[in-house]
């Protein structure tokens, strides 16, 4: 139905390539609450944000607000977009991190969750 697509992500990361390359001409890579201010759609009721699956659940939640704010009209997507690992794994770190003196992550250069 002609909607642009405000997909939350990183730039360069190979899911963001994958959903990018589905619908170029409608999709736009939004990379954090700085590039908010930048964004413009075509019709304001049409509107609808995605976010990358491995994303910090507490940083995409910041830019879907800055997003909310600029578009009050923002549809989110059906479900939660963070993938249910991710989520599970960062309240786990969350809770740990209250009780531990040191957390040590181990993971990719180019993984969001490390």
């Amino acid at each position: 139905e002609d909607y642009d697509i405000l997909l939350i992500g990183h730039e360069g990361h190979e899911e963001v390539i994958g959903t990018s390359g589905e619908a170029p001409d409608h999709i736009q890579l939004v990379d954090g609450p700085g590039d908010v201010a930048k964004v413009e759609v075509r019709d304001e009721s049409k509107v609808v944000w995605l976010s990358q699956t491995t994303l910090s659940v507490d940083e995409t939640m910041e830019t879907v607000d800055a997003l909310k704010e600029k578009f009050p009209q923002l549809i989110s997507p059906p479900s939660d977009d963070i993938c249910y690992a991710t989520q599970n794994r960062q309240l786990a770190v969350k809770e740990m991190g209250a009780e531990a003196e040191l957390v040590i992550v181990v993971g990719s250069r180019n993984s969001s969750n490390s």
